[in-house]
């Protein structure tokens, strides 16, 4: 039977504990801010990455 290595190189690790500790800048909220404020094209790139990673929910984005 084939062994089986479930080790994780450093580089691996050190990625996925860096992203703990970034700050979320979707979860802030900015006063005042309205739609106008919002870049149409960060708008779009958002949008699509949000449809790839869930497709499931990804109509809802459209309305």
């Amino acid at each position: 039977m084939a062994k089986v290595s479930y080790l994780v190189n450093i580089e691996k690790i050190e990625r996925i504990r860096n992203q703990a500790v970034r700050e979320d800048w979707s979860a802030e909220i900015v006063e005042d801010a309205t739609i106008e404020d919002l870049d149409e094209e960060a708008i779009a790139v958002v949008r699509k990455n949000f449809g790839q990673k869930f497709p499931d929910k990804f109509e809802e984005l459209q309305t």
